[in-house]
């Protein structure tokens, strides 16, 4: 008769007491990283929250959305995805911003860049989708890495001439100021090569304070909005300024 594999009692009851160790370990760990987490959202709604003006981009993405509802829910401006380089355009633009008529939300709008569009097809496919529906906030061109596109095929000095060419186009059409977007750790690529009379928007989640030259600061990831009647997950930006320089720029913006 074969011999049974029979292990000592205490060697059984070592790697049970070994499991639970690790569980416990486990536990820990990830009681660790929750609360660490819980700590850095802490601390980036913090620092949102010392900023006196706030707002929401919103895109087809975002679906449909009361502008009214937004605006009770304490938010002041909201900027709208129009296009996109050469062809594309945002499918709910127009009726956004029709919708965002007389909410008493400050409105702006913005086109995302393109490296592989022309500065004429991308300006052309802008005037085209916004016509004149273009708020009374400082036009925003989005820039940011996305595809083949990375930080080691993108010549900044080259792009930047492309970038300020597209801001020239718009600013002169319109007689609107225009604002670059860029992420936080590009902004020492591309702004050295910006033009001056161009304001920058810094995509920054931890909403450092920044210094004159930026206008805006967005949020990487969309959080939620809550409103009178429903809630909503937005990309978040602040104004970096105080309340009384807000209402200075938006009274002079619509004389």
């Amino acid at each position: 008769m074969q011999r049974k594999d029979i292990q000592p009692i205490y060697s059984q009851a070592y790697r049970k007491k070994r499991r639970r160790s690790w569980v416990i370990i486990s536990a820990f760990l990830l009681s660790i990283l929750i609360l660490i987490s819980f700590i850095m959202i802490g601390s980036r709604n913090r620092n949102f929250d010392k900023y006196q003006v706030k707002g929401v981009m919103i895109s087809q993405q975002d679906g449909y959305l009361d502008f009214n509802e937004l605006k009770n829910g304490e938010i002041n401006f909201v900027y709208l995805r129009a296009s996109q380089g050469s062809s594309y355009t945002d499918d709910n633009f127009t009726s956004n911003y029709e919708r965002s008529q007389g909410s008493q939300l400050a409105v702006g709008i913005y086109h995302v860049f393109s490296f592989s569009s022309s500065v004429d097809s991308q300006f052309n496919n802008f005037i085209k989708e916004t016509e004149f529906n273009t708020g009374i906030l400082p036009i925003s061109i989005y820039v940011d890495y996305y595809g083949d596109y990375d930080e080691d095929n993108v010549d900044w000095k080259e792009y930047a001439k492309r970038i300020n060419q597209l801001a020239e186009k718009i600013n002169r059409y319109y007689n609107q100021s225009v604002v670059i977007q860029m992420p936080q750790e590009i902004k020492g690529e591309l702004a050295k090569y910006l033009d001056s009379n161009f304001k920058i928007w810094i995509i920054d989640n931890k909403f450092k304070k920044q210094n004159s030259e930026v206008e805006f600061i967005s949020s990487e990831n969309k959080y939620k909005i809550s409103m009178r009647n429903s809630s909503a997950y937005l990309y978040r930006i602040v104004y970096n300024g105080s309340k009384r320089q807000w209402n200075t720029n938006i009274n002079s913006l619509g004389s």
